[in-house]
């Protein structure tokens, strides 16, 4: 059996670097209602040629979107995932504590057929955590605009997943958990949103990843949000915190400061990457000047050789992508780029169908 590393995280703050979408899962989070896009495009698969031979391959970091019951697909691979080690915000967790349209990471290796594989470690954390201060529907009614903790989160009826609410009763001052793939302009597309409570100030717990700015000795911003650190726990391990730098803050929110009680800053999109590492990376196209010149969740890519699925596809900011190459010290070389908007793959026994309704149990 050929073992192909995947995904090995340095620290979990390095992995946030790369994401994979979690789009079905055995026992997944209750509640949660799963949208299907209506024009998801195939994902490039691995080759694997089955002739029984065994060929060198290199380390390899890996998203995509997982799919399927007791099983994770991910760019056409089947990973096994019962002995699975699970990290849900930096603590132990169950297969079954994993949601629909969570983002998360992969570890794990893939078989001499290509096809199938074993997951080792799946890792999730949210987005961010906080209020809703504002809801603005799009003229077709299709998607909704919400202002989360100064962030501009893009919400769709039919490419988001909603736990314990829905596209129609999202509501201003409800607490939700937002998963998705950050954009420029502190905007984020959620793949996932979750109702947690109503906000309460002042005691309600919010969590805020993004750059810091204007850091100073007891403070910084993220985005429209002052941050208050002078009473918080600050985690410099993967960096010092500075301006620049990517950090994930846990705290409450009052009067439109964010008053901290743990800081942890996080090292750049290329943490832990070497050069001639084969990567591919899941998110939205940011920085975009040419397809030889952009970034997906800040990690910066070349394109311009790449074969493209569909052929016709066009790339600019905001659109979502897989993106796979070769890491050369200084950005991703991409071989192979396609437009990714999720889809969902179910595994398991049929119950019963009604054929008047086309539904299956």
């Amino acid at each position: 059996m050929n073992h192909e590393l995947l995904f090995r995280p340095k620290t979990l703050a390095t992995a946030s670097a790369l994401a994979l979408v979690l789009t079905a899962c055995g026992g997944g989070g209750g509640g949660g209602t799963a949208s299907t896009p209506s024009t998801p495009a195939p994902a490039p698969t691995e080759d694997g040629s089955g002739d029984g031979t065994t060929t060198e391959v290199p380390e390899r970091r890996l998203s995509g979107s997982i799919t399927g019951f007791g099983s994770v697909f991910v760019g056409g691979v089947k990973f096994e995932t019962d002995d699975a080690e699970i990290i849900i915000d930096g603590e132990p967790a169950s297969e079954r504590d994993l949601a629909v349209g969570m983002v998360v990471l992969l570890d794990g290796t893939v078989n001499d057929d290509g096809s199938t594989g074993t997951a080792t470690r799946i890792v999730y954390d949210d987005e961010l955590t906080g209020p809703i201060e504002s809801i603005e529907p799009s003229a077709d009614g299709d998607a909704l605009l919400l202002v989360v903790l100064g962030f501009n989160v893009i919400v769709e009826r039919t490419g988001t997943v909603f736990d314990d609410v829905t596209f129609e009763t999202l509501a201003v001052g409800d607490v939700v958990e937002v998963s998705g793939f950050p954009q420029e302009g502190n905007r984020l597309r959620a793949t996932r949103i979750e109702r947690k409570d109503d906000f309460v100030p002042g005691s309600t717990e919010v969590e805020l990843k993004g750059i810091a700015r204007n850091v100073t000795a007891d403070s910084f911003t993220i985005g429209a949000v002052t941050v208050d650190t002078s009473g918080a726990f600050i985690d410099e391990d993967d960096a010092a915190l500075a301006d620049g730098v990517r950090v994930e803050v846990y705290g409450t929110l009052a009067d439109g400061v964010l008053t901290a009680t743990e800081v942890d800053t996080e090292d750049g999109p290329a943490g832990g990457l070497s050069e001639g590492d084969a990567v591919s990376i899941e998110g939205a196209i940011s920085a975009y000047v040419d397809d030889s010149d952009f970034r997906v969740r800040g990690l910066p890519v070349d394109a311009g050789n790449a074969a493209r699925s569909p052929a016709d596809l066009a790339l600019a900011d905001g659109t979502i992508v897989r993106v796979s190459g070769t890491w050369d010290g200084e950005r991703l070389i991409a071989d192979r780029i396609g437009s990714r908007r999720g889809r969902i793959e179910i595994e398991g026994p049929v119950g019963a169908v009604d054929p008047d309704s086309g539904l299956i149990d």
